[in-house]
């Protein structure tokens, strides 16, 4: 989607993808975009240390812009 993420779940597929993202394509599609198998919204799994890293990467990117 060349966004940064910032709920990251993981799908059955093993895939991870943004959780905004993946429930936009719930309501077109009940089906994982990777594989068409069948998806809901409680099957999405939380990725935390994902989301951690993301945002301790965004706290360093940001803190770094007012350095320059």
């Amino acid at each position: 989607m060349d966004t940064l993420m910032s709920d990251p779940v993981r799908l059955p597929s093993g895939n991870i993808m943004d959780r905004v993202i993946i429930l936009r394509h719930l309501l077109n599609s009940p089906t994982d975009p990777f594989n068409r198998q069948p998806l809901t919204d409680n099957m999405l799994e939380s990725v935390p240390e994902l989301k951690n890293r993301i945002q301790s990467w965004m706290r360093e990117k940001q803190s770094g812009r007012y350095l320059q």
